[in-house]
């Protein structure tokens, strides 16, 4: 049992402790997730209601991290590591996201280096939506096909993969 600590007050009690979950292994559907990964671009919302996303990745594989206006601490800039913790995965647009739940925190980890690797992209790959028959089933990578040329013409992060290598 670990004790959560707030400056000095006794916030609350976890009964279990996270281990840390690869970007690889995310799945739609997986909660209370700690995940350490390296900010790779910055995206601010074009509107106040929506959320800034940031490209995270790890060893495994990168994902688009979408973190709401209250839920960030400042500053953050790309090659921050962050420490996501009750984290959450689902589908938005068929795309697999990564999102901080309320009880979560995003704080970085202090270390200074960190290997990554930016392919596969899992918010890149699209998914097919679930049929609402098959309610027991969790959706796996496998359930998941690339992005079409037009799709990838669309997407900001292939963009600048592309305007980088020219």
């Amino acid at each position: 049992m670990v004790v959560c600590c707030h400056f000095g007050w006794i916030v609350g009690e976890m009964d279990q402790q996270l281990t840390t979950t690869t970007v690889e292994a995310l799945r739609h559907g997986a909660k209370n997730l700690l995940v350490e990964a390296i900010v790779l671009s910055i995206t601010p919302p074009q509107q106040d209601h929506k959320p800034t996303r940031f490209l995270v990745a790890d060893a495994t594989a990168s994902i688009e991290l979408c973190v709401f206006a209250g839920d960030h601490p400042g500053g953050v800039t790309e090659g921050d590591i962050l420490k996501i913790e009750s984290a959450y995965c689902t589908l938005y647009q068929r795309s697999l996201q990564l999102y901080v739940s309320k009880r979560g925190r995003l704080t970085r980890s202090g270390t200074f280096c960190m290997a990554y690797s930016e392919v596969p992209n899992m918010s890149e790959l699209r998914f097919d939506v679930p049929n609402p028959s098959n309610t027991g089933s969790p959706l796996h990578v496998g359930d998941a096909r690339r992005p079409t040329e037009s799709e990838r013409e669309r997407s900001p992060h292939t963009n600048r993969d592309r305007d980088r290598d020219r």
